[in-house]
Protein backbone atom coordinates (compact mmCIF):
# COMPACT_ATOMS: atom_id res chain seq x y z
CA UNK A 1 0.00 0.00 0.00
CA UNK A 2 1.48 3.16 -1.05
CA UNK A 3 1.15 6.86 0.14
CA UNK A 4 0.77 10.41 -1.18
CA UNK A 5 3.85 10.86 -4.41
CA UNK A 6 3.62 14.44 -2.11
CA UNK A 7 4.45 12.86 1.31
CA UNK A 8 2.15 15.04 3.38
CA UNK A 9 -1.43 14.01 4.83
CA UNK A 10 -4.26 15.55 6.76
CA UNK A 11 -3.31 15.76 10.57
CA UNK A 12 -4.69 16.80 13.84
CA UNK A 13 -3.56 19.02 16.08
CA UNK A 14 -4.24 20.19 19.78
CA UNK A 15 -2.87 23.47 19.76
CA UNK A 16 -3.84 26.67 23.02
CA UNK A 17 -6.50 24.60 23.91
CA UNK A 18 -8.47 23.33 20.64
CA UNK A 19 -8.37 20.77 18.28
CA UNK A 20 -7.33 21.71 14.58
CA UNK A 21 -7.09 20.21 11.48
CA UNK A 22 -3.83 19.87 10.33
CA UNK A 23 -3.31 20.45 6.50
CA UNK A 24 -0.64 18.25 4.17
CA UNK A 25 0.96 17.46 7.16
CA UNK A 26 4.37 16.54 6.37
CA UNK A 27 6.30 12.84 7.06
CA UNK A 28 9.66 12.44 6.84
CA UNK A 29 11.68 10.31 4.11
CA UNK A 30 12.50 7.74 6.48
CA UNK A 31 8.46 7.17 7.33
CA UNK A 32 7.78 7.32 3.73
CA UNK A 33 9.47 4.63 2.86
CA UNK A 34 8.82 2.29 5.61
CA UNK A 35 5.53 2.46 4.67
CA UNK A 36 6.00 2.06 0.95
CA UNK A 37 7.75 -0.88 2.13
CA UNK A 38 5.63 -2.05 4.62
CA UNK A 39 3.83 -5.59 4.75
CA UNK A 40 2.39 -6.22 8.30
CA UNK A 41 -1.27 -6.72 9.15
CA UNK A 42 -2.29 -2.85 9.76
CA UNK A 43 -4.99 -1.49 7.13
CA UNK A 44 -3.82 2.02 7.11
CA UNK A 45 -4.77 3.16 3.87
CA UNK A 46 -7.87 1.98 1.04
CA UNK A 47 -6.17 2.55 -2.52
CA UNK A 48 -9.80 2.69 -3.63
CA UNK A 49 -11.11 5.22 -1.40
CA UNK A 50 -7.78 7.26 -0.23
CA UNK A 51 -10.22 9.68 1.86
CA UNK A 52 -11.21 7.46 4.61
CA UNK A 53 -7.34 6.89 5.43
CA UNK A 54 -7.79 8.23 8.99
CA UNK A 55 -5.26 11.89 9.99
CA UNK A 56 -1.89 11.72 11.56
CA UNK A 57 -1.99 12.92 15.33
CA UNK A 58 0.50 15.11 16.48
CA UNK A 59 1.12 16.60 19.81
CA UNK A 60 2.80 19.95 21.38
CA UNK A 61 5.05 19.48 24.55
CA UNK A 62 6.88 22.22 25.83
CA UNK A 63 8.02 23.21 22.65
CA UNK A 64 8.79 20.31 20.88
CA UNK A 65 6.68 18.83 18.03
CA UNK A 66 5.79 15.07 18.28
CA UNK A 67 4.06 12.69 15.71
CA UNK A 68 1.98 10.18 18.28
CA UNK A 69 0.08 8.74 16.01
CA UNK A 70 0.60 7.85 12.35
CA UNK A 71 -2.98 6.49 10.51
CA UNK A 72 -4.29 3.39 12.60
CA UNK A 73 -3.05 2.38 16.23
CA UNK A 74 0.27 0.48 16.47
CA UNK A 75 1.67 1.47 13.16
CA UNK A 76 3.62 3.85 14.52
CA UNK A 77 5.12 1.82 17.18
CA UNK A 78 5.55 -0.73 14.89
CA UNK A 79 7.83 0.88 12.00
CA UNK A 80 9.50 3.20 14.45
CA UNK A 81 9.79 1.53 17.60
CA UNK A 82 8.56 4.08 19.87
CA UNK A 83 5.25 5.47 21.01
CA UNK A 84 5.58 8.92 19.85
CA UNK A 85 8.54 10.62 17.65
CA UNK A 86 10.26 14.20 17.73
CA UNK A 87 9.15 15.45 14.35
CA UNK A 88 12.89 17.00 13.83
CA UNK A 89 11.52 17.04 9.97
CA UNK A 90 8.91 19.65 10.52
CA UNK A 91 9.45 23.29 10.10
CA UNK A 92 5.89 24.07 9.16
CA UNK A 93 2.29 23.19 10.15
CA UNK A 94 -0.85 24.92 8.43
CA UNK A 95 -4.03 24.53 11.30
CA UNK A 96 -7.30 25.00 9.76
CA UNK A 97 -9.17 27.60 11.39
CA UNK A 98 -11.89 28.42 9.23
CA UNK A 99 -13.14 27.78 5.63
CA UNK A 100 -16.07 29.21 3.96
CA UNK A 101 -17.65 30.18 0.94
CA UNK A 102 -17.46 34.13 0.64
CA UNK A 103 -19.48 36.06 -2.64
CA UNK A 104 -18.41 39.43 -3.05
CA UNK A 105 -20.23 40.57 -5.78
CA UNK A 106 -23.36 38.07 -7.20
CA UNK A 107 -22.65 39.65 -11.02
CA UNK A 108 -18.86 38.41 -11.33
CA UNK A 109 -18.68 34.43 -11.19
CA UNK A 110 -15.18 35.29 -10.43
CA UNK A 111 -16.07 36.35 -7.07
CA UNK A 112 -17.32 33.84 -6.00
CA UNK A 113 -14.35 32.17 -3.65
CA UNK A 114 -13.53 29.46 -1.37
CA UNK A 115 -11.75 31.24 2.08
CA UNK A 116 -9.46 29.44 4.16
CA UNK A 117 -7.94 30.94 7.32
CA UNK A 118 -4.90 29.37 8.30
CA UNK A 119 -2.44 29.73 11.50
CA UNK A 120 1.00 28.63 10.04
CA UNK A 121 3.11 27.22 13.22
CA UNK A 122 6.89 27.77 12.26
CA UNK A 123 9.13 25.34 14.16
CA UNK A 124 13.33 24.96 13.71
CA UNK A 125 13.88 21.24 13.09
CA UNK A 126 10.37 20.28 15.25
CA UNK A 127 10.99 23.23 18.44
CA UNK A 128 7.73 25.81 18.01
CA UNK A 129 9.40 29.33 17.18
CA UNK A 130 6.15 31.31 16.61
CA UNK A 131 2.53 31.63 14.74
CA UNK A 132 1.35 33.26 12.21
CA UNK A 133 -2.40 33.66 11.04
CA UNK A 134 -3.56 33.86 7.05
CA UNK A 135 -5.93 33.94 4.49
CA UNK A 136 -6.15 31.94 1.35
CA UNK A 137 -8.30 32.86 -1.49
CA UNK A 138 -9.53 30.16 -4.05
CA UNK A 139 -11.76 31.53 -6.98
CA UNK A 140 -14.63 28.82 -7.56
CA UNK A 141 -17.26 30.07 -9.82
CA UNK A 142 -18.80 26.34 -9.69
CA UNK A 143 -19.22 26.87 -5.64
CA UNK A 144 -22.42 28.85 -6.22
CA UNK A 145 -24.60 26.05 -6.99
CA UNK A 146 -23.02 24.34 -3.82
CA UNK A 147 -24.44 27.26 -1.29
CA UNK A 148 -28.10 26.40 -2.15
CA UNK A 149 -27.17 22.89 -0.95
CA UNK A 150 -24.27 23.91 1.68
CA UNK A 151 -25.98 27.53 3.26
CA UNK A 152 -24.04 26.82 6.67
CA UNK A 153 -21.10 29.26 7.63
CA UNK A 154 -21.45 30.84 4.46
CA UNK A 155 -21.41 34.70 4.39
CA UNK A 156 -22.89 36.55 0.99
CA UNK A 157 -22.20 40.33 0.11
CA UNK A 158 -24.70 42.01 -1.88
CA UNK A 159 -26.53 45.29 -3.30
CA UNK A 160 -29.36 45.89 -0.97
CA UNK A 161 -31.03 47.18 -3.81
CA UNK A 162 -30.61 44.22 -6.10
CA UNK A 163 -32.43 41.80 -3.37
CA UNK A 164 -35.06 44.03 -3.01
CA UNK A 165 -36.14 44.62 -6.78
CA UNK A 166 -35.62 40.08 -7.07
CA UNK A 167 -38.13 39.85 -4.04
CA UNK A 168 -40.95 41.56 -5.02
CA UNK A 169 -40.63 41.05 -8.53
CA UNK A 170 -38.27 38.26 -9.55
CA UNK A 171 -36.18 39.88 -11.80
CA UNK A 172 -32.69 38.19 -12.99
CA UNK A 173 -33.49 35.01 -11.51
CA UNK A 174 -32.05 33.14 -14.76
CA UNK A 175 -29.44 35.38 -14.41
CA UNK A 176 -28.14 34.79 -11.50
CA UNK A 177 -28.55 31.71 -8.87
CA UNK A 178 -27.42 33.83 -5.80
CA UNK A 179 -30.52 36.60 -6.03
CA UNK A 180 -33.33 33.86 -5.85
CA UNK A 181 -31.47 31.78 -2.85
CA UNK A 182 -31.16 34.63 -0.66
CA UNK A 183 -34.62 35.21 -1.75
CA UNK A 184 -35.67 32.00 -0.25
CA UNK A 185 -33.39 32.10 2.77
CA UNK A 186 -34.59 35.31 4.15
CA UNK A 187 -38.20 34.92 3.10
CA UNK A 188 -37.67 31.72 5.38
CA UNK A 189 -37.30 34.28 8.43
CA UNK A 190 -40.23 36.18 7.93
CA UNK A 191 -43.44 35.22 9.00
CA UNK A 192 -46.65 37.93 8.78
CA UNK A 193 -48.59 35.73 10.77
CA UNK A 194 -46.31 34.58 13.82
CA UNK A 195 -45.92 37.04 16.35
CA UNK A 196 -42.63 36.09 17.30
CA UNK A 197 -41.00 36.15 13.81
CA UNK A 198 -39.91 39.03 11.68
CA UNK A 199 -42.14 40.49 8.78
CA UNK A 200 -41.58 42.05 5.80
CA UNK A 201 -41.90 45.28 6.76
CA UNK A 202 -38.49 44.85 9.04
CA UNK A 203 -37.11 43.30 6.09
CA UNK A 204 -37.43 46.53 3.70
CA UNK A 205 -37.06 48.97 6.61
CA UNK A 206 -33.24 47.13 7.14
CA UNK A 207 -32.40 46.83 3.20
CA UNK A 208 -33.37 50.37 2.46
CA UNK A 209 -31.08 51.90 5.39
CA UNK A 210 -28.15 50.51 3.33
CA UNK A 211 -26.57 50.13 -0.23
CA UNK A 212 -24.81 46.78 0.38
CA UNK A 213 -25.78 44.06 2.67
CA UNK A 214 -24.54 41.06 4.66
CA UNK A 215 -26.05 37.80 5.25
CA UNK A 216 -24.25 34.69 7.23
CA UNK A 217 -26.24 31.54 8.50
CA UNK A 218 -25.37 29.14 10.76
CA UNK A 219 -26.16 25.77 12.89
CA UNK A 220 -25.52 23.05 15.21
CA UNK A 221 -25.19 22.14 18.38
CA UNK A 222 -22.21 23.42 19.71
CA UNK A 223 -24.06 26.76 20.43
CA UNK A 224 -20.79 28.80 21.52
CA UNK A 225 -19.01 27.70 18.03
CA UNK A 226 -21.72 28.34 16.22
CA UNK A 227 -22.00 32.01 17.63
CA UNK A 228 -18.53 32.32 17.26
CA UNK A 229 -18.36 31.43 13.75
CA UNK A 230 -20.98 33.66 13.32
CA UNK A 231 -19.38 36.88 15.25
CA UNK A 232 -15.96 36.17 12.73
CA UNK A 233 -17.99 36.16 9.55
CA UNK A 234 -19.10 39.33 9.94
CA UNK A 235 -16.71 41.03 11.44
CA UNK A 236 -14.39 39.56 9.17
CA UNK A 237 -16.05 41.37 6.05
CA UNK A 238 -14.42 44.41 8.06
CA UNK A 239 -18.15 45.98 9.17
CA UNK A 240 -17.70 49.48 10.56
CA UNK A 241 -21.04 50.49 10.84
CA UNK A 242 -24.42 48.53 10.72
CA UNK A 243 -27.49 50.80 9.63
CA UNK A 244 -29.61 47.99 10.40
CA UNK A 245 -30.32 44.12 11.75
CA UNK A 246 -32.49 41.07 11.15
CA UNK A 247 -31.49 38.29 13.42
CA UNK A 248 -33.50 34.93 13.35
CA UNK A 249 -33.06 32.11 15.57
CA UNK A 250 -34.80 28.57 14.69
CA UNK A 251 -35.25 25.57 17.02
CA UNK A 252 -36.70 22.84 18.25
CA UNK A 253 -40.11 23.77 20.42
CA UNK A 254 -38.12 21.58 23.52
CA UNK A 255 -35.15 24.35 22.96
CA UNK A 256 -34.77 26.10 26.28
CA UNK A 257 -36.26 29.61 25.68
CA UNK A 258 -33.65 31.41 28.49
CA UNK A 259 -31.02 30.21 26.05
CA UNK A 260 -32.03 32.09 23.60
CA UNK A 261 -31.29 35.25 25.58
CA UNK A 262 -28.03 34.08 26.44
CA UNK A 263 -27.68 33.83 22.30
CA UNK A 264 -28.78 36.57 21.56
CA UNK A 265 -26.63 38.66 24.67
CA UNK A 266 -23.80 36.48 22.73
CA UNK A 267 -24.39 38.02 19.48
CA UNK A 268 -24.69 41.22 20.47
CA UNK A 269 -21.58 41.55 22.68
CA UNK A 270 -19.14 40.12 20.13
CA UNK A 271 -20.70 42.01 17.02
CA UNK A 272 -21.18 45.45 19.55
CA UNK A 273 -24.31 46.29 17.67
CA UNK A 274 -25.85 47.76 21.05
CA UNK A 275 -29.19 46.26 21.24
CA UNK A 276 -31.16 47.44 23.72
CA UNK A 277 -33.58 46.58 24.52
CA UNK A 278 -32.90 42.51 24.24
CA UNK A 279 -36.36 41.32 25.08
CA UNK A 280 -39.18 41.30 23.69
CA UNK A 281 -37.97 42.66 20.64
CA UNK A 282 -34.89 44.60 19.64
CA UNK A 283 -34.69 48.47 19.13
CA UNK A 284 -35.53 49.55 15.56
CA UNK A 285 -33.78 48.72 13.15
CA UNK A 286 -32.21 45.99 14.74
CA UNK A 287 -34.67 43.62 14.75
CA UNK A 288 -34.91 39.59 16.11
CA UNK A 289 -37.29 36.57 15.35
CA UNK A 290 -37.61 32.92 16.25
CA UNK A 291 -39.32 30.22 15.55
CA UNK A 292 -40.04 26.62 16.15
CA UNK A 293 -39.27 24.38 13.24
CA UNK A 294 -39.54 20.94 12.38
CA UNK A 295 -35.95 18.84 11.36
CA UNK A 296 -33.81 20.32 14.22
CA UNK A 297 -32.43 18.42 17.25
CA UNK A 298 -33.88 19.69 21.03
CA UNK A 299 -30.44 20.82 21.67
CA UNK A 300 -29.79 22.52 17.65
CA UNK A 301 -30.00 26.02 16.81
CA UNK A 302 -30.00 27.59 13.68
CA UNK A 303 -28.89 31.64 13.32
CA UNK A 304 -29.07 33.63 10.54
CA UNK A 305 -28.42 37.39 10.49
CA UNK A 306 -28.52 39.77 7.50
CA UNK A 307 -27.05 43.43 8.07
CA UNK A 308 -27.52 46.45 6.17
CA UNK A 309 -24.42 48.38 5.59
Amino acid sequence: MGISKTGTADGKLRYRKRWYKVIDAPLSDEIIEKLNTYRGDKEWNDPAAPWRTMPLLWELEEGRLYLVKLYTDGLLEELTGSEKLFASWVDALDLLVEEKTVCKMHEQEENYVEERILLRLLFDKGVFLHEEKRTELFPSAERKELIARYPLYTTVRMVSSDLLIYMEDEIGSERDQLLPLMSELIEDMIDEDDDISLDEAELKEVLERGETCLFASVEGRDIDTIVGSLIHSVTDEKLLTAKGCLLHLRMHKKFPRKSVAKIIEAVDEGLEFNFEPLEPELKEPFYVGSRFVHGLAEDEIAIRILVSL
